[in-house]
């Protein structure tokens, strides 16, 4: 009798506990996707009176824009019957707010929607280049230490208004952070656009104190463009690189998934050959030479010709046409990257991250040079670049 009775209560308790008293239903959670980040003094005459907080303490720094989707209006509306219907709706809730605390920004955003902000499925954080060229660790601090920001959120950095990309309005995504974080997907189509940094690159790079570059993005009407970098010195933006210096830091620091080479054809001048870079790889080997640091970088491409401007097809297939296109790759990477290191040591930022290399292969030398790396060792280093460029197919012509 006692066993049945204990039975009972045993499955009456467990009925009890189950279910989810805190279930929150998926409509009502505000889902931030995408964060903008600027100064308050480029936003501070845009800002209207709900935008507006007056800090705890301090001086107001900062104007966060947070993107919550409408769910309603996740999809375009179509247009009614002739033509004459409302056109594409924006899909997104930008919500600005000003002050000098994310955490505290982040908790006015509860005063304005009815949908406590909830970062879990957020994918993109845009920072505007003058808030860049600030030490961005204090405004990063919290995405870095609250549980919400997943490791895998993408950072960029904004050639003017950090909010101005939020409000692009996509011609095929519903959301511009979710358009912002595709193009970044397409980084094995080109070497132009920075290989992606998260949120986890960046909290490995603080801790080893580590310079490091960031996708530079712009937009125009209702386009983006992911292309270029920043780069990053002590925490600070201290100058850009172009696409083609991307492409080339991409290749040092083995993050070059694809692309093409351009060059005139030696016989040629008037045409140009397209050749497309299928595997790229490169060695780093550190020496130290009459005390100053000198890098042996031997690169490794594997690709096509995939375009010759000019009807001779019958020359594409001769050794001596293919040995031409891989010495004129070879002549043309190597001078991009000589060209982006040079760059990077006027700026005595090590985005290459050098160092680390040395770290792990000149253990003993990193220890009596890191504290100087920077500012002395870096800007004085030597190179000897070797590109070694195969070409595996000619493509063919119908």
């Amino acid at each position: 009798m006692k066993k049945n009775a204990f039975v009972a209560i045993a499955m009456l308790f467990t009925l009890l506990c189950s279910g989810c008293w805190d279930m929150r239903e998926i409509e009502q959670r505000g889902y931030i996707i995408g964060l903008a980040l600027d100064t308050y003094q480029d936003l501070q005459d845009t800002l209207t009176t709900v935008q507006k907080m007056r800090p705890q303490s301090g001086k107001k720094k900062y104007v966060m824009t947070a993107q919550i989707p409408i769910w309603k209006l996740g999809q375009p509306i179509a247009g009614g019957a002739g033509g004459g219907g409302v056109g594409k709706q924006k899909a997104t809730w930008n919500l600005s707010v000003e002050g000098n605390s994310l955490m505290e920004m982040n908790r006015e955003l509860a005063t304005r929607s009815a949908y406590p902000p909830f970062y879990d499925d957020m994918v993109a954080v845009v920072i505007s280049q003058d808030l860049a060229r600030q030490n961005i660790v204090p405004f990063l601090d919290f995405m870095l230490r609250d549980i919400e920001f997943r490791p895998a959120v993408r950072l960029f950095v904004a050639e003017k208004k950090a909010r101005d990309i939020l409000s692009v309005t996509p011609q095929i995504e519903s959301y511009s952070s979710q358009y912002l974080w595709g193009i970044s997907q397409n980084n094995y189509k080109t070497g132009r656009m920075l290989f992606t940094v998260t949120l986890g690159d960046l909290s490995e790079y603080l801790y080893a104190d580590q310079d490091f570059a960031l996708p530079l993005v712009r937009n125009a009407r209702n386009e983006i463009k992911n292309a270029g970098a920043v780069v990053i010195r002590k925490n600070k933006m201290v100058g850009q690189l172009n696409e083609l210096e991307t492409a080339a830091l991409n290749m040092v620091n083995n993050n070059f998934k694809g692309g093409v080479v351009t060059f005139t054809c030696p016989d040629h001048p008037e045409e140009i050959i397209t050749y497309e870079v299928r595997q790229a790889k490169t060695l780093i080997c550190p020496e130290i030479k009459n005390g100053r640091f000198h890098f042996r970088l031997e690169t490794y491409l594997q690709g096509n010709v995939a375009e010759i401007e000019s009807a001779r097809f019958r020359d594409a297939g001769s050794q001596a046409f293919l040995e031409k296109v891989s010495a004129e790759v070879s002549k043309t990477t190597e001078t991009n990257i000589r060209h982006t290191l040079t760059r990077l040591q006027k700026y005595k930022a090590d985005a290459a991250q050098l160092i680390t290399q040395v770290k792990q292969k000149k253990y003993k030398a990193w220890k009596k040079t890191k504290s100087e790396w920077r500012d002395k060792y870096f800007p004085l280093a030597t190179f000897d670049i070797q590109v070694k460029a195969q070409v595996q197919y000619i493509g063919t012509t119908k």
